[in-house]
């Protein structure tokens, strides 16, 4: 198994948290004072809650020069299947687990995430192979994260491109895995995130603006079909 990697940092964490209700930001974000009490409402909520996220929003900054990547969606919502995720699309900024069910799972993926082999997908990936479990997913709109990571647009194309990787690369274990439900998830992804803006491109005689997005995921999925898996605990190896 890899050794380095935010997937072997998360379960490094598990293994020394005294808790069993885990909370994970990044090293570029700034939670709000009442951060740990609205995450910890969340799995008092169910025991069978698992993985709960909160909105991460960005910090201040000039959007003509760049962006800061966010998740922002109203409302409290409960996720029971996996279908739900293309509408609860939760990021790894602010998010927390119930280590005694993560740990059923296997853990974090360690070949995902920034560091791993497949540069991103390890925050979706815990979330999706919960639900497969038969676990729930928490998404609150009651604390924002504030993420500090601005990029510019350049560096928006490099991220998009690695991005792109590890979701393609997650998407191809779950094939591997002959778990079927996920690939819902891919569908949408490449019609609604790839294939349609680069549709509307074309028919405005536009160079398509995705390509790094598709040069990404077609890579990431290839190898990641190349790449040897734990079918039952849906992890790379």
């Amino acid at each position: 198994m890899s050794s380095q990697g935010k997937g072997v940092a998360l379960n490094h964490g598990l293994a020394l948290a005294e808790h069993d209700l885990v909370a994970i930001t990044d090293d570029d974000c700034e939670p709000p004072p009442h951060w740990l009490r609205v995450m910890a409402e969340q799995f008092a909520r169910d025991p069978r809650v698992a993985v709960a996220y909160c909105q991460v929003v960005p910090g201040p900054h000039n959007p003509r020069d760049g962006f800061v990547p966010a998740y922002t969606r109203q409302g409290e919502h409960t996720l029971t299947s996996v279908l739900e995720r293309r509408r609860h699309r939760g990021i790894g900024a602010g998010m927390a687990v119930r280590r005694s069910h993560v740990t059923a799972l296997g853990g974090f993926d360690e070949r995902l995430g920034p560091g791993a082999k497949f540069s991103d997908y390890e925050d979706v990936d815990i979330a999706v192979r919960a639900l497969l479990r038969g676990y729930l997913v928490r998404e609150t709109d009651q604390a924002a994260v504030v993420h500090h990571g601005f990029r510019t647009w350049e560096q928006g194309r490099e991220m998009a491109r690695r991005n792109y990787y590890g979701i393609g690369a997650g998407h191809a274990k779950y094939l591997k895995c002959g778990r079927l439900s996920p690939m819902a998830l891919a569908l949408h992804e490449t019609l609604l995130f790839i294939l349609l803006p680069a549709v509307l491109d074309a028919a405005r005689l536009r160079r398509p603006r995705v390509l790094s997005r598709a040069r990404g995921y077609l890579a990431g999925f290839l190898a990641g079909l190349r790449h040897p898996v734990d079918r039952r605990a849906i992890r790379y190896r």
